[in-house]
């Protein structure tokens, strides 16, 4: 069986909504993110993997103030670990936390971006992004957010630390 997700409801003017949340939602195929990359890498190239990580990074600021709903504390680990729960429950992969003294690791594997890796595009872009956008808006700050590429293909590892 599943991991629990998130309660969904359409209200009376057809706007998909989380129980608990004021912002309205749309369910997309994983495949969205692969497409909207392609595109890109079409028309510009090499640069699509800055616009996707930055896309990504537009819809974590939008996701903030439901990942603030979910956290159970003010600390820069609540912080990670809400987002770590909101990737598992939207469909991104299953995501993990590991801690280290100067940075966090988030993993998040078998996620959309590399369920649908198109040739082109480097891997976990639009998932650091949107990491990135989260914390940004979260916390007031800037966050220097990098993706690993040297872990297999089946899972993103994205070192997360505040910039100074």
């Amino acid at each position: 069986m599943g991991s629990e997700t998130y309660s969904l409801y359409v209200d009376e003017s057809g706007s998909l909504r989380i129980k608990g949340d004021e912002a309205d939602y749309l369910i997309l195929p994983a495949t969205t993110v692969s497409k909207i990359g392609s595109r890109l890498y079409k028309i510009v190239g090499e640069a699509a993997n800055v616009q996707l990580a930055e896309i990504g990074r537009s819809i974590g600021h939008s996701l903030a103030e439901l990942i603030k709903r979910q956290m159970h504390g003010d600390r820069i680990e609540d912080i990670i670990e809400s987002i770590d729960d909101y990737l598992s429950k939207s469909g991104f992969g299953k995501a993990e936390l590991v801690k280290h003294e100067n940075h966090f690791d988030v993993i998040i594997n078998n996620p959309p971006s590399l369920r649908h890796a198109v040739e082109g595009l480097k891997k976990c872009r639009f998932e650091a992004g949107l990491i990135k956008g989260i914390l940004e808006e979260i916390t007031g700050k800037k966050w220097h957010v990098q993706v690993d590429d040297s872990v297999n293909q089946e899972k993103c590892l994205i070192h997360v630390k505040p910039m100074e």
